[in-house]
């Protein structure tokens, strides 16, 4: 049976901002190299503009693309023995934390992260560390709360 439960919202709108800012800032970066082009190269503007608009739209798909895909496969789910995680973009990936080998859990937020009220959930074991990205504060204080309890970490929590 498969217990996963979906993140919050806001993770999908956090997501979907940072997959976008992202693929615009790219298609910014590649258009001022076309600038460069077009003041040596090309003799037409207006083919400059046709392109600039086309790699814009480009990015905007390919960074709405990218958010809804993360967020349909970010899922979590908090078992007996362990804390499961999955996510992916295409191929969906699911992570398996026992609680007895947990070591310290944190939560981190940036200030833009901050105004979406998601953060990255960051969980140290004996030999390795995880990374669950945008997620939720009210789910991040549900899966630390849990992890506290079936491990040997001292409670933090996501709200300030």
């Amino acid at each position: 049976m498969d217990d996963f439960k979906k993140v919050e919202v806001n993770s999908l709108y956090y997501r979907l901002f940072d997959s976008i800012v992202r693929a615009m800032v790219a298609a910014g970066i590649l258009s001022l190299l076309s600038v460069v082009w077009m003041a040596y190269a090309a003799k037409s503007w207006i083919v400059f503009f046709i392109g600039y608009g086309i790699l814009f739209v480009i990015a905007f798909l390919y960074g709405t693309t990218k958010g809804l895909l993360e967020y349909i496969h970010l899922q979590y789910k908090l078992a007996e023995q362990s804390v499961n995680f999955r996510s992916g973009l295409l191929s969906v990936r699911t992570t398996t934390i026992p609680y007895s080998k947990i070591t310290n859990a944190a939560y981190d937020q940036n200030p833009i992260a901050r105004l979406f009220s998601v953060g990255d959930i960051n969980i140290d074991q004996e030999d390795s560390s995880f990374e669950f990205k945008s997620i939720g504060s009210k789910i991040a204080d549900e899966i630390l709360d849990v992890i506290a309890k079936k491990s040997n970490v001292l409670p933090i929590s996501s709200q300030k």
